[in-house]
């Protein structure tokens, strides 16, 4: 290992770490919209994100079921295995995407207001990764099929642009204020 690496990898631990953090709360607050999104103006249940995540691992029962619930006149509709598995795996890839959007930032020493703006462009990416290659692949490899592959087109696009464009933003802020993502 030569030096260079070795004080990047000196440097990186921490803004993994701090990325690992603001991912997780970055997720809550996208998956907080998504929840909202889904007991308003899509009209599927207020829990149904969580249950459409789990689907990947469970089949879309739980989902659909939900969405039938919410269709009769229960927005509240909660199972808590699934809507719990859903939950973890969300948080689990937000904390994997920030520790790569703090690595990200280091390495292009975003400083302030930077962050914001590195941060929004970021959730833009994420969006696209995920929906064109994550969500595919997952579909594929773990048996989710098409409401997995098809989750944005399920979710709304506008909706799904907006949730993704937020986990980026409050990635942006958290560092913003933070300073830096070693701090």
């Amino acid at each position: 290992m030569s030096v260079d690496s070795a004080a990047f990898a000196v440097r990186s631990r921490p803004a993994f770490l701090a990325g690992a953090a603001a991912g997780v709360v970055a997720s809550v607050v996208m998956g907080m919209f998504a929840m909202v999104a889904a007991g308003t103006y899509h009209g599927v249940g207020l829990f149904t994100p969580m249950y459409h995540i789990a689907s990947s691992l469970l089949g879309p029962e739980t989902m659909m079921e939900s969405a039938a619930q919410a269709e009769a006149g229960d927005l509240f509709y909660f199972v808590p295995g699934p809507a719990a598995l859903g939950m973890m795996l969300h948080l689990a890839v937000g904390a994997v995407f920030g520790a790569i959007f703090a690595i990200v930032g280091s390495l292009l020493r975003a400083r302030s207001l930077g962050w914001l703006f590195l941060g929004i462009l970021y959730g833009g990416a994420v969006l696209v990764v995920m929906s064109f290659v994550g969500l595919p692949l997952a579909a594929s490899v773990l048996g989710g099929g098409d409401s997995i592959r098809d989750m944005p087109e399920i979710a709304g696009w506008w909706t799904f642009g907006l949730e993704h464009l937020l986990y980026g933003a409050v990635l942006g802020l958290w560092f913003w204020r933070r300073g830096s993502a070693e701090a």
